[in-house]
């Protein structure tokens, strides 16, 4: 190619070299981009040579793994294996030396920064080297378990999905299957699929979370039920189908149910290499699930520390967050919905009030909320909660619009006062 033809700076040549990226013949122009550019366009004739198996450009990455960012922005992405070896030699050298650490070691500050990095970077990975850092953590598991990983805090903020907010060391062994998980979700490829069948039927546990994932998005709905659902009878085997529930959501505009991925590090200032995909699942969730799954609404609910959402203030980590997000509304089985909603009544009442989330679930269930219900939610927010939270509350009822208004009219003045918000959140309730 003929770098005279690419435009001379700006945001058109980093788009122009970005655009590089999908034609391996490209892989030598923007090897020498990579080495003539400087910011900007340096950084995205990187990402896009990254995207191939190209061998002169083994040094670079390497160069990249000994930087401060260890080249995170420009190899995440990357699924060559060329890219997967140099990065997974370098965390099988780390994480080798951090298990021959006693029992209960605790991190530097310096080898915290380092995981978190490597973790970003394991993404969609699948060389045979990198197959063996899985292999490494699956046989250290129960010893990476007993670490302190930050003795600053009980947290641990990975990503927008890995994050932990009082770790245990039941969180700490989910880690790496997690990671695998996701990157079967960014980068199906055969290879990552037949290691986690290999490691679940090696070493069980929290291996079951990929597989399960695996199977959401090649199999059909009714098979992935009948292969998965015995593991909700079992307590432990349960928390990993509903960590890999977690990384789901129904989209309503497209009538299907998704994974997410929310992945990369951002520290103001410092680094952002955040990312986001979403990918349907070879089908719309089984209806069984959600009969299995709302049946004890009684009972004391498991934390689901892995979800991809997870807006449920008070409530974080909350099994029923989780389920509300895969919730395939409008429910046309008419027994469903009804089995749903008495679930969500029986929740609600539980919580008394605690968190917005339940009015979320009547409203998406097509079920009547009580004034109550409303009610409860604003004195448990009594500092929280403002005229906004309920005008918006409000636009999620069925009610008709004068009984909006009649119910605004009666608690937003006494809660709220006669300020100018209130006027406004009115006449929006009134359009």
């Amino acid at each position: 190619m003929d770098l005279n033809t690419l435009p001379p700076k700006g945001e058109k040549r980093v788009q122009a070299i970005t655009a590089l990226g999908t034609d391996i013949k490209n892989a030598e122009t923007l090897f020498t981009l990579s080495n003539t550019e400087k910011g900007n366009c340096k950084q995205a004739a990187m990402m896009a040579l990254a995207r191939f198996d190209y061998t002169p450009a083994i040094p670079l990455w390497k160069k990249l793994l000994k930087s401060k960012t260890k080249g995170e922005k420009i190899l995440m992405e990357s699924t060559a294996d060329s890219v997967s070896d140099v990065i997974a030699n370098e965390i099988y050298s780390f994480l080798s030396a951090l298990f021959e650490k006693p029992d209960d070691y605790t991190l530097t500050s310096a080898e915290l920064e380092n995981l978190k990095t490597y973790i970003s970077l394991m993404l969609g990975k699948a060389s045979g080297k990198m197959q063996e850092v899985y292999t490494l953590t699956a046989q250290n598991s129960d010893k990476f378990s007993t670490f302190t990983i930050n003795e600053n805090t009980e947290a641990l903020i990975i990503n927008d999905y890995l994050r932990f907010f009082s770790i245990s060391r039941e969180d700490k062994k989910k880690i790496f299957p997690a990671i695998l998980s996701m990157s079967i979700l960014y980068n199906p490829d055969d290879r990552l699929i037949k290691l986690a069948d290999e490691l679940y039927a090696t070493y069980q546990a929290n291996w079951l979370s990929p597989v399960f994932m695996k199977a959401l998005l090649v199999l059909p709905a009714k098979n992935v039920f009948d292969e998965f659902h015995k593991h909700l009878s079992n307590n432990e085997s349960a928390t990993y189908i509903y960590d890999t529930l977690g990384a789901l959501y129904f989209n309503e505009k497209e009538q299907r149910h998704q994974a997410l991925l929310f992945w990369g590090q951002y520290k103001y200032g410092e680094v952002d290499t955040r990312i986001s995909r979403n990918k349907p699942l070879f089908g719309n969730l089984y209806e069984e699930w959600f009969s299995l799954l709302t049946s004890t609404p009684q009972q004391e609910k498991p934390s689901v520390t892995l979800q991809a959402y997870n807006r449920g203030g008070v409530l974080y980590d909350a099994f029923d967050e989780m389920l509300v997000e895969i919730i395939p509304y409008p429910v046309q089985n008419e027994q469903l919905r009804q089995q749903l909603c008495d679930y969500f009544i029986k929740r609600e009442k539980k919580h008394n009030g605690q968190s917005e989330l339940y009015i979320h679930a009547f409203y998406i269930l097509g079920y009547e909320i009580e004034e109550e219900v409303i009610l409860k939610f604003l004195e448990c927010k009594e500092n929280a909660a403002s005229v906004y939270n309920l005008q918006n509350i409000l636009q999620r009822t069925h009610w008709s619009k004068q009984k909006r208004l009649d119910f605004f009219d009666t608690v937003a003045p006494k809660k709220f006062g006669a300020r100018e918000a209130v006027k406004s959140c009115r006449d929006n309730l009134a359009k």
